[in-house]
């Protein structure tokens, strides 16, 4: 399943990246673009200018980058600017300017959201200063005038807004506030996450979040890196990738059937089938609602016996307890964790760095200058697209052996222990 992919950047131009994202001539496919309100980024530029406290430039806003399903391009444009301004106002609340982008790239495999916002709120109480009358200036002199006097001309109409020489507006009062540090930290880039997760659920698209308990993270391939860093992430992510896709295969279902059991179980009420079975008078009514508590039963134990099939759990499916087949299944998933927190160990120690992945590089390109493996020796690193993972399984296999003999025995201690 497709992940949750945001990225956050800061801007020290923000007007210039505004035009950036939103002009057809510089974006290869523009889809939609729209502001929240009719405001003009270079007020927020010149605000920040004027309170700059020190020798570095303030920000002048922040750039959040959201991956959308590719098929959501495929949406009536009314409904795809609606699940982008739910996304904004849920990140970012109603009382933030903000401005959104969605594109495609040149090959149409990845559709995506340029969320451009203020880290300042508006001030509820702000106003623009206004002109109280019309302002008549002398042509020639450019000082103040009477109305309809020789040589005057009307330059500012009453009710105009007032503007510095700059062209930004003035207010009456400080029209934003201060910055929100949340925007600062991951923690909120985290919880962005969760509520784009969120958002598109409601409109039917099911992204899975990063848990880096049971994914790698891939390198991010930047435009104008050097060769060497553009080889160390595409060999990093080519193996990552296998090794996310092989833990998933194995770790999917067990979840999947754990969760489905544990569902089952707590929907099933056995207290309240045993106090209807022991009534001596039993109407309609009664019979009814035990028929269906009975059959919730039967299909409880119909589960959990083709789970201990399944998985060869060391339980006998006649008197073993639901919750004795969830603890052996949370076992399992618990290893499979394990085992793969040490492919993720061991990938870190093979590639996790410039150097090494150059290395590895060098001994696929060279394979003659590979010394001999002996038949006790691992298997070495060669070119082939999974050489690495065999190599990381041949370092791990003996280990993983042992510790398996080891949760095994434990394990059948255990599950003996509740068994009686």
């Amino acid at each position: 399943m497709a992940k949750v992919y945001s990225r956050m950047t800061k801007i020290s131009d923000v007007a210039g990246r505004s035009n950036y994202i939103a002009n057809e001539k510089k974006q290869e496919y523009l889809i939609d673009h729209e502001k929240s309100r009719g405001f003009d980024w270079k007020t927020y530029s010149h605000y920040e200018k004027n309170h700059q406290k020190s020798a570095n430039k303030n920000n002048e806003a922040r750039e959040l980058v959201i991956a959308l399903p590719n098929d959501m391009a495929d949406l009536p444009g009314e409904k795809r600017r609606e699940i982008a301004n739910e996304l904004a106002t849920e990140l970012l609340g109603t009382e933030r300017d903000y401005e959104y982008a969605l594109h495609f790239n040149s090959t149409h495999t990845n559709f995506h959201m340029h969320l451009l916002f203020s880290e300042r709120e508006i001030h509820s109480e702000a106003q623009i200063k206004r002109y109280k009358r019309d302002m008549w200036y002398d042509k020639e002199t450019n000082k103040m005038a009477k109305a309809n006097a020789p040589g005057a001309e009307c330059r500012f109409k009453k009710g105009e807004p007032m503007k510095d020489k700059q062209g930004n507006f003035r207010f009456d009062s400080e029209p934003f506030t201060v910055k929100d540090p949340k925007f600062k930290s991951k923690a909120w880039l985290k919880d962005a996450q969760s509520q784009i997760q969120a958002v598109l659920k409601r409109h039917g698209y099911h992204l899975d979040l990063f848990n880096p308990e049971t994914d790698i993270k891939q390198r991010k391939q930047y435009k104008g890196a050097s060769t060497e860093y553009l080889s160390y992430a595409s060999i990093w992510n080519r193996n990552a990738k296998k090794i996310n896709h092989d833990h998933q295969q194995q770790l999917a279902p067990l979840v999947a059937d754990r969760d489905r059991l544990a569902g089952k179980l707590q929907q099933f009420d056995q207290e309240r089938r045993t106090y209807l079975n022991k009534k001596w008078l039993k109407t309609p009514a009664v019979k009814k609602e035990l028929t269906a508590l009975t059959e919730q039963r039967d299909d409880l134990v119909q589960e959990q016996t083709a789970l201990i099939t399944t998985y060869s759990l060391p339980l006998d499916p006649k008197g073993t307890h639901p919750k004795q087949v969830l603890a052996a299944l949370n076992e399992l998933i618990n290893q499979l964790v394990a085992q793969f927190q040490a492919m993720k160990t061991s990938l870190i120690r093979q590639i996790g760095t410039i150097e090494r992945a150059m290395a590895f590089k060098q001994d696929r390109d060279h394979p003659l200058k590979q010394k001999k493996p002996d038949k006790s020796s691992p298997e070495p690193i060669t070119g082939s697209k999974n050489s690495l993972n065999r190599r990381l399984d041949d370092l791990e296999y003996k280990e993983r052996e042992i510790q398996r003999d080891k949760n095994k025995v434990a394990h059948r201690r255990n599950m003996g222990g509740l068994g009686r």
